[in-house]
């Protein structure tokens, strides 16, 4: 009975002291890299079984790439569509991340991005902005331009120093010959910054778009030639017949292309005609008014109906995105894409800085020492402000030994490519990059370093079935965290 206590005591306190030494895995850090603080978080996006997705992620982490990896960037903006002539383009901004990678194999599902057309790529200034998009465009239902409506009204949204409108129409009148002639609409356009009471004509309009014609009237004098012959007395009772000169100028009215808050509409055909019209502005909230002039066709042969389809509110943005890589895609959305991008997914190969064991080298790997120098120091924006990492200096890791590990995870062709986008803390990740390469993270030097399964070790322990207690034997897994220290009293 005693001797059966005292080797269970053993047991106890042996099994703490490997438990100190080399924690078991759990089921947070498996499946999340969230192990060293115990919580199960949300599981990433990028590893679903149900296949990656675009998402807007407000207030979440940014995604960081090591490795090389396939994924689904972030929506860095609201998407929005704008017409080109009779086609809709639509506008995009992705966010790839904090990493800095060669991008490939762009694809939209399963489709290279090659295999559609017209669409071209907008890349970041030093700022971190995508050229040629706005920081935000907030779109707003219009309605439909009937004359009987008078002025429709809508308000535009708060920082706006651009306004679109998309307009819509089917214009034509159906002759006696069976075709299709052309006919018109007059539209006029007005604004005012919101609580206003003073209505402006915008000084311009820009359309894009076949058949429509922007400009405003003019008043103008015409000089009209008559006259007439009249019957005049000579005076010795006679008559003769005299022209008078009746000659004069006559105010009349025409439009004038160009500058103005008029939108002239036209065509002759079935098919819908559209158009996204601008007006710059200073920044502001706005109320912006259109009203149809043209008189809304009775005739079932003349067909002139038009609609305001949406409003877009474009929005200055006063941030930075040094340190992230952003980029913009313009593409036909016109018979080919179904709503926005959703599925659009790159090849991504990461850059890290790690020590070869002779100098610091910056180079794509995959080799999981790299990327545990790598984040142990940190990456950092051009500010010195710290992206993601540990913010470690060199002096505080034990570089020698994890350049040793790096020949040992080359040998064995152990790789880290992985995308973090959870809320996983440093010791998480750093654990998680070690067991990819057989290790374990270690501060028994005094420095950050790991321990690793290396092959062909020397035997320290044998144990069979000669000087094992019977009923003692038990199965431990090494898999991470080292205890600082072990004290036995």
């Amino acid at each position: 009975m005693g001797g059966a206590m005292v080797t269970a005591g053993i047991m106890m306190g042996g099994s703490m002291i490997v438990n100190s030494v080399f924690a078991a895995s759990n089921a947070a850090t498996d499946n999340s890299l969230n192990g060293a603080s115990g919580q199960y978080s949300q599981g990433s996006p990028t590893y679903s079984l149900s296949g990656g997705s675009n998402r807007m992620r407000p207030y979440e982490s940014m995604p960081v790439v090591m490795g090389t990896h396939r994924f689904f960037p972030d929506l860095a903006a609201r998407p929005y569509v704008e017409y080109q002539g009779d086609d809709q383009f639509l506008h995009q901004i992705f966010h790839l991340g904090l990493s800095r990678c060669d991008f490939s194999d762009w694809k939209i599902g399963t489709n290279p991005i090659s295999n559609y057309q017209d669409y071209t790529w907008s890349y970041t200034d030093t700022f971190g902005k995508v050229s040629d998009f706005p920081g935000n465009v907030d779109s707003l239902a219009g309605a439909d331009l009937v004359q009987s409506a008078g002025w429709i009204t809508r308000t535009s949204s708060s920082n706006t120093y651009r306004i679109g409108i998309d307009l819509e129409g089917i214009l034509y009148y159906a002759n006696d010959r069976g075709g299709l002639d052309s006919t018109s609409v007059q539209i006029r356009v007005q604004y005012k910054l919101a609580g206003s009471a003073t209505w402006l004509d915008p000084a311009l309009l820009t359309a894009q778009g076949a058949g429509f014609i922007t400009g405003h009237y003019e008043d103008y004098a015409q000089w009209i030639e008559s006259g007439e012959y009249q019957q005049q007395y000579d005076g010795e009772g006679g008559f003769y017949s005299q022209w008078v000169d009746t000659s004069h100028y006559e105010t009349r009215s025409r439009f004038v292309i160009g500058s103005g808050n008029i939108l002239h509409v036209s065509g002759a055909s079935q098919t819908p005609k559209r158009t996204t019209i601008f007006i710059d502005v200073p920044v502001g909230t706005y109320d912006i008014r259109l009203i149809r002039d043209t008189a809304d066709s009775t005739d079932s042969r003349l067909q002139n109906k038009t609609s305001w389809s949406m409003l877009r509110s474009y929005q200055s943005d006063l941030s930075s995105y040094a340190g992230q890589n952003r980029i913009g895609l313009t593409i036909r959305a016109s018979e080919q894409l179904n709503g926005a991008i959703s599925q659009l997914s790159v090849v991504a190969s990461a850059y890290a800085n790690y020590w070869n064991g002779t100098t610091w080298v910056n180079a794509k790997t995959s080799n999981p020492a790299h990327w545990f120098m790598y984040f142990a120091i940190g990456d950092r924006d051009p500010s010195g402000s710290l992206n993601f990492g540990v913010g470690l200096t060199p002096s505080q890791i034990d570089l020698d030994e994890l350049h040793a590990w790096s020949l040992f995870c080359t040998r064995e062709g152990l790789t880290w490519d992985a995308v973090l986008d959870g809320p996983q803390g440093c010791e998480d990740i750093l654990n998680a990059i070690a067991r990819c390469g057989f290790a374990s993270p270690s501060r028994s030097s005094g420095k950050l370093s790991v321990i690793w399964d290396e092959r062909n070790q020397p035997v320290t322990g044998s144990y069979g079935m000669g000087n094992i207690v019977s009923g003692s034997f038990e199965i431990g897994y090494i898999t991470e965290q080292l205890a600082e220290e072990i004290i036995v009293r």
